[in-house]
């Protein structure tokens, strides 16, 4: 089975949904524009995968955030060690809804982009420790690669933050 496409065409979920129904078993790697992803399935389960900026279930619901990129998924390899217990068919349903939730801010979102803080800020607001930190980095001028890497966040959950942030007018977008 040979499947490669742009995620322009087929959504991860469509992909990832073909290779579990087909239970095949190799590698999805997909190119985005925070990175490269793989995805390990043997025999039509998820397995292991990775990530730019961390391994197992939150890689995967990193990769779901991506909207753009190319992907392949290629047979016949030395797969990875099992890393990932979760069936994956929730695993799936986790992806979505990450998507449904997120897509809109992370799709403004680039490894190398520069997010603005607020002209001005609130008298009073409530804000998280890690809300100050990652605003503290942004009013700094670091990127969102940069800012991940240092706090040792995942996509998602920079995703998350920063969407916080913006819903409190604390940064723009």
């Amino acid at each position: 089975m040979s499947l490669t496409g742009n995620l322009n065409d087929f959504s991860l979920e469509e992909v990832i949904q073909t290779i579990l129904t087909s239970k095949k078993s190799g590698k999805l790697e997909i190119l985005g524009k925070m990175g490269i992803y793989g995805i390990f399935f043997e025999n039509g389960k998820i397995i292991h995968a990775f990530g730019p900026f961390t391994t197992g279930e939150e890689a995967i619901k990193d990769v779901f955030l991506e909207d753009v990129g190319d992907f392949v998924f290629k047979q016949n390899l030395v797969l990875s060690p099992q890393t990932i217990k979760k069936e994956s068919i929730d695993i799936l349903m986790e992806g979505i809804n990450i998507r449904n939730e997120l897509l809109s801010i992370s799709k403004m979102l680039m490894k190398d982009s520069k997010i603005q803080t607020a002209n001005g800020f609130p008298e009073t607001i409530e804000i998280s420790g890690k809300e100050w930190e990652i605003l503290k980095f942004l009013m700094k001028g670091k990127t969102v690669k940069e800012i991940i890497e240092k706090q040792n966040l995942t996509f998602t959950g920079f995703s998350r933050i920063i969407k916080n942030l913006y819903e409190k007018r604390l940064i723009t977008l």
